[in-house]
């Protein structure tokens, strides 16, 4: 007798536009359990605006209309030949049943159908399932944390001054010199959830360096060089932030050593991964801070 299939009650698919807003609260509980952290909602409403057809979740049918036991999210840059993987989780209770590795090859196929290749960040947990589904390493990202909440650096020459709405396209092409990327519509949405928190730096009239920051971390932030970046740090770290402010490095970042300079100190790594592509474009020294762990 062959032995019963993990899988059985387990169904994996798009997430629909009718039930996207429905299933925040379910989706958010299932990232909760999984990786120990309360509140994803903002994350998961912004991959809503910017990748509606990106989200695949895995359903257990086994009990009436299904529990959500399973998630994760697509976000494709087809100009530049890849997009990003995230959000990635199985519910506790529903872990060794084959859904992580559904759910991460459900993605691919999203990104796929936009010709695009796949990037990630695994923790060591997931590391070895993606290895199995193709992905190859690619370096190592670095989540910094500021020890400090006082700038003490030298800030440098240049200074940082509030983004305008002015200002929105202009980041939009700094941001896809140094991703590659069209991120219109990520940039956006950063905008219209905290525009009092967003930076700019300007050298002889041109645009050399952006930030933005939330309540907890600097994400993204992208400076042409060292003098952009301790302007942009210097301004950023007077905000009042809920927490000490954190950073995502990837790897290729030039921008190490001025993060070091103001206090900022690794918290943890994950391993970069990539699938269908050797090397991601865009001048990517330039990236001192990543979007998300989900958007690159």
């Amino acid at each position: 007798m062959a032995p019963p299939d993990p899988l059985a009650s387990i169904v994996v698919r798009a997430l629909r536009a009718t039930e996207a807003v429905a299933l925040l609260p379910a989706l958010n509980d299932v990232l909760a359990a999984a990786y120990h952290q309360p509140d994803f909602h903002g994350a998961l409403g912004r991959r809503v605006t910017i990748q509606p057809d990106g989200f695949v979740v895995a359903v257990d049918e086994a009990h009436g209309a299904g529990r959500v036991v399973g998630c994760g999210t697509a976000v494709a840059y087809p100009d530049a030949g890849y997009g990003w993987l995230g959000l990635i989780a199985t519910h506790p209770d529903h872990e060794r049943r084959g859904i992580g590795a559904a759910v991460t090859t459900a993605l691919v196929a999203v990104l796929e159908g936009y010709g695009c290749a796949a990037a990630l960040d695994a923790s060591a947990a997931g590391h070895p399932l993606y290895l199995r589904l193709g992905f190859e390493e690619a370096g190592t990202t670095t989540v910094l944390a500021a020890t400090t909440s006082t700038p003490g650096a030298d800030p440098g020459p240049d200074s940082a001054e509030p983004m305008t709405a002015a200002d929105l396209a202009a980041v939009v092409e700094l941001d896809r010199a140094a991703t590659g990327a069209d991120r219109t519509r990520l940039i956006g949405c950063l905008w219209s959830e905290q525009p009092n928190r967003a930076l700019v730096v300007r050298r002889d009239g041109a645009l050399v360096g952006f930030g933005f920051a939330t309540d907890w971390s600097l994400a993204p932030v992208i400076a042409l060089d060292d003098e952009a970046l301790r302007a942009l740090l210097d301004a950023a770290l007077r905000l009042p932030f809920a927490v000490a402010p954190s950073v995502l490095v990837p790897p290729g970042s030039d921008h190490g050593p001025t993060l070091e300079a103001f206090s900022f100190r690794p918290r943890r790594t994950l391993v970069h991964m990539q699938r269908g592509v050797s090397r991601l474009p865009g001048q990517r020294g330039c990236i001192a801070g990543m979007a998300s762990l989900g958007e690159g």
